[in-house]
């Protein structure tokens, strides 16, 4: 065997996670290098922080798009988890079980009616998840009627802010769990032997006798219980609730899930790359916002790093 042919075969048998995660290290050193402190406790705390919100929708995105799909509704499930909350809430602890009840509950119903639409009436999921986004933002507006009320409980607040677990904050343990649980989902379950199945070929699964109806509708309901409970923590960090608190949640998410090896045509990817995606992305919008970049530039400068990113990821994937 020639010496191209042992690097071929040696790029060919790599884990695809190691590139998203060099990509990592070497954003983590170029920050360190423009900004000394970058990587101080307090800026990593924060960095986490804002990862576990973005990681936690980008879980359900993940067995979305593993699935070929892609759910445009996140967003707008965010805010409305969030606004829905904080009214709940209403500053007071003894409202969280029915906070987390209630804003659990129109996830799960959101999931389930963007699934069922999908399998049984073979909408397109971008169609169905868009037009569900646009449902979502008016019953947002209607039950604000554009101006959010209630605030987060104090509880909420240390949960999401709070220190009880030295610097970092309980919500960084919160994705680590729903991080392990999507990860042990995905490798070690029938339910993601069935979801990898589906994305890679739904008629052949449903010849397997795979069931891939109540396979789709239970990833939807999962991608939707996510994104409202990320609307929720959101409460405990800003305080109140915001009508565009769920905005760069969903091309973020979707971002993170295919800067970590996720391709979009489904059947392959896990979230473990997805982990990584999540964090480049962070520690992207903590850089410049450290270095007092303007937003609209902001928003160019992060545009184009995550598409130059995503188009290397997609040569690396085409060469393998």
């Amino acid at each position: 065997m020639s010496l191209k042919e042992k690097k071929s075969n040696i790029f060919a048998n790599r884990n695809p996670n190691f590139f998203v995660y060099e990509i990592l290290i070497i954003f983590l050193l170029i920050s360190k290098l423009i900004v000394p402190s970058f990587l101080g406790i307090e800026n990593i705390s924060n960095i986490l922080r804002q990862s576990a919100f973005l990681g936690i929708v980008a879980a359900g995105q993940t067995l979305v798009i593993i699935t070929a799909g892609t759910d445009l509704s996140v967003s707008y499930l965010v805010t409305l988890g969030n606004v829905l909350s904080a009214q709940l809430l209403a500053g007071k602890d003894e409202n969280i079980p029915v906070a987390f009840i209630g804003v659990a509950l129109v996830g799960i119903i959101v999931g389930l009616i963007n699934g069922m639409g999908i399998y049984f009436l073979k909408i397109p999921s971008l169609v169905m998840t868009l037009g569900m986004g646009s449902v979502l933002q008016g019953v947002v507006l209607i039950f604000t009627k554009g101006a959010p009320k209630g605030n987060a409980s104090p509880a909420i607040r240390q949960l999401v802010s709070g220190n009880l677990l030295g610097p970092f904050p309980p919500v960084i343990f919160i994705w680590i769990m729903v991080s392990f649980i999507i990860i042990f989902l995905l490798k070690k379950t029938v339910f993601g032997r069935n979801v990898y199945s589906v994305g890679e070929n739904p008629i052949a699964s449903i010849r397997s006798g795979i069931p891939v109806g109540s396979t789709l509708v239970m990833v939807y309901i999962i991608c939707g219980f996510l994104s409202a409970i990320t609307g929720m923590l959101l409460v405990g960090y800003t305080g109140t609730s915001f009508l565009d608190a769920g905005t760069d949640y969903q091309m973020n998410s979707i971002a993170a899930v295919v800067m970590g090896g996720t391709l979009l045509s489904g059947g392959k990817g896990d979230y473990v790359g997805t982990i990584a995606g999540t964090i480049i992305i962070c520690v992207l919008l903590s850089l410049l916002n450290i270095v007092n970049v303007p937003t609209y530039s902001r928003q160019i400068i992060r545009g184009i790093v995550i598409l130059l990113i995503l188009i290397v990821s997609g040569l690396q994937h085409k060469r393998r």
